[in-house]
């Protein structure tokens, strides 16, 4: 099953929309509020990130761990930036 991370609104609302297991990545209060009423409305709100309160290996490790437990797979490439 796929999995999509995305930032963009409609991005993240088409994937869910179609039972795409998503996770949203913001980095302020505007895409946040965005996100969350979303998220809130369709999932969870904890399947939205804040990546300016995480380190690139914190983000990994958390969108690994969302990914595993919304789709059941586990991706071993997963790795952090380069």
């Amino acid at each position: 099953m796929s999995t999509c991370v995305g930032t963009s609104y409609h991005f993240l609302l088409f994937a869910l929309s179609n039972n795409v297991p998503a996770i949203g990545l913001f980095r302020n209060a505007y895409y946040r509020q965005k996100q969350s009423g979303l998220f809130g409305l369709l999932v969870s709100p904890e399947l939205c990130i804040d990546t300016s309160l995480a380190s690139a290996s914190e983000l990994t490790e958390r969108i690994g761990r969302l990914m595993v437990e919304r789709t059941g797979n586990f991706l071993p490439n997963l790795k952090g930036p380069m």
